[in-house]
């Protein structure tokens, strides 16, 4: 597993301080996916606790009694 994917479910569960769901959100494609595309400039993860869902590209609203946290990636050559 590419330890960036493992590193941001850790940092993600630990915001939603149910480290269980590092492992189920290490798992979904999307976080491989927000990483290595380069136009994919946001990740959503939802949880209810116990299910993972992970948007890449879009934000959205969470619904009622729903957790959420958004990575934006800083595609600045840090060059000004």
């Amino acid at each position: 597993m590419d330890p960036r994917v493992k590193y941001l479910a850790n940092v993600a569960a630990s915001i939603f301080g149910i480290m269980q769901l590092a492992p189920k959100i290490a798992q979904s494609n999307d976080v491989l996916k927000f990483l290595e595309e380069e136009n994919a400039k946001v990740m959503q993860i939802f949880t209810n606790g116990e299910s993972v869902k992970v948007n890449v590209s879009s934000v959205g609203i969470p619904p009622a009694n729903i957790m959420e946290c958004t990575f934006i990636k800083n595609m600045s050559s840090g060059e000004d």
